[in-house]
């Protein structure tokens, strides 16, 4: 997703793209090999027609494992409608965070089919194009809010210590401080470890068991 880089993403049509590609293009045929940014969905159709795909190459209902019809080219336009204020919100310094844009995402009737575990993506992806910084406290509480693959690893592993609010997020911090003080600096590199790295860490731990 090269396309999606830190100089372009203050701009409504990168946003758009990149909400796109996670909450409709993501698993399908066409995202395979191609990550492409549109001006607005009519720019989609367009490039639709020229390369002469059905809307099933631009689809796949379980990219996140649970079938969600509403993955489909035809939402394209709301999630458009959505991203109708993002420069603006970019223009504030103080919501270039994790924490502001999932909320900014998470919206009510706002970005249509998008759900906690893509917004969360979304916020990682920024993280890792450097377009925004999430403090680690912060990232432990969208973990928290979105109950999904993360979350569930870290109660699979037996490192939530209790089941009070918080719980979850206080022990994806400290699972991370302990990873950030024990990797070397060499593993660091390899890893492209940051703060959203630990997350996406857990995420896939359920293979390898």
């Amino acid at each position: 997703m090269r396309v999606f880089t830190k100089e372009v993403l203050s701009q409504r049509k990168s946003f758009f793209s990149l909400v796109a590609y996670r909450g409709i293009f993501y698993g399908s045929v066409w995202s395979a090999k191609n990550a492409q940014i549109f001006d607005n969905p009519a720019a989609f159709v367009a490039y639709q027609i020229e390369i002469r795909q059905p809307a099933e190459h631009f689809q796949n209902f379980t990219a996140y494992g649970t079938a969600n019809r509403h993955r489909t080219v035809t939402k394209l336009q709301g999630l458009y409608d959505g991203t109708s204020d993002w420069e603006v919100f970019c223009s504030n310094p103080n919501n270039l965070n994790g924490r502001e844009v999932y909320r900014y995402l998470m919206q009510k009737d706002k970005f249509f089919g998008i759900g906690g575990l893509t917004a969360l993506l979304i916020c990682g992806d920024l993280e890792c194009a450097k377009f925004i910084t999430t403090e680690v406290e912060d990232i432990g509480d969208i973990v928290e809010s979105v109950q999904r693959g993360a979350a569930k690893a870290l109660q699979r592993n037996g490192l939530v210590l209790g089941n009070e609010k918080g719980d979850v997020s206080k022990a994806f911090v400290r699972l991370f401080h302990f990873l950030d003080d024990h990797l070397t600096a060499e593993e660091k590199i390899l890893m492209k470890w940051n703060n959203w790295m630990c997350e996406f860490a857990l995420c896939k731990s359920g293979r390898v068991h």
